[in-house]
């Protein structure tokens, strides 16, 4: 099993370093054990806080390899940051991170991944009324403004190639309302997050562009790891062939897509 995971994790693209491999964690002796994630829920549809109580696809899917796993889930929530994340993994605080987490060579060298959960594209949406040219994007939206999310693969994606000026926030959702209230002409999200953010006020703004980028999301835990990244692998699988990754899935989503299998980059 420990080979399999060594040809899996460089199938797709996990940094191992040796380490203490540990599952989920015991609460205490002889009790029921527990499998702690961290997310910001503060991510729609993926993981987010509706009437109080925590819901999203994350946060479901989350629950469903704890109940695969016979574990107990808890569910501790911290705002995106993915250096944060890693420290919090370090020191034992939580067992594995889920807030969409892009894999990227940069956070490989932060943790190490499960296999990807979801695969997404980032897109841009502008406000209603502007008249928007193609032609000026390619060319970097020099002397423009256009908003990213903070510590976000979409502000790395804008750093590179565009020329405009990167304006930061801190949630999805502030990022919508900065779009909503015209604070500024455009933004660059992940597009489900980008619909699902706006699907209330469509009359407002307009997708400018889409399909820039294919990221994949994963599963982030300590480096080294091996047994807690086998057991999500695991379960995600079986989670899979039940069927059930697709019921949850459509319950968020009104595309199709498998289990993301990432052997490339």
């Amino acid at each position: 099993m420990r080979r399999a995971l060594v040809v899996l994790s460089i199938l797709v693209g996990i940094s191992i370093v040796p380490a203490m491999a540990q599952g989920p964690t015991p609460t205490a002796k002889g009790s029921e054990r527990t499998l702690r994630f961290v997310s910001d829920f503060d991510s729609s549809p993926f993981s987010y806080i509706r009437t109080g109580k925590k819901t999203g696809f994350e946060y479901d899917l989350g629950e469903a390899i704890g109940k695969e796993l016979g574990v107990k889930v808890v569910w501790v929530k911290k705002a995106f940051s993915p250096a944060a994340y890693a420290a919090m993994l370090n020191t034992g605080s939580v067992d594995a991170a889920m807030s969409s987490i892009s894999i990227t060579p940069e956070r490989e060298r932060l943790y190490m991944f499960t296999l990807p959960y979801y695969r997404s594209n980032l897109a841009v949406a502008a406000i209603r009324d502007y008249d928007w040219n193609h032609t000026d994007f390619v060319n970097g939206l020099k002397d423009m403004q256009i908003g990213v999310l903070r510590r976000s693969t979409s502000y790395e994606w804008a750093r590179r190639n565009l020329s405009a000026k990167r304006i930061n926030y801190y949630s999805p959702e502030r990022l919508a309302q900065a779009l909503r209230d015209e604070q500024i002409l455009c933004i660059l999200i992940d597009e489900d997050i980008l619909k699902w953010a706006l699907k209330d006020n469509a009359y407002r703004f307009q997708e400018v562009e889409r399909d820039l980028d294919h990221e994949y999301y994963g599963i982030a835990v300590k480096k080294g790891n091996l047994a807690l990244a086998d057991e999500l692998n695991g379960a995600m699988k079986r989670l899979d062939e039940k069927d059930i990754y697709d019921a949850l899935y459509d319950k968020w989503f009104t595309h199709r897509i498998n289990l993301p299998v990432k052997t490339s980059r």
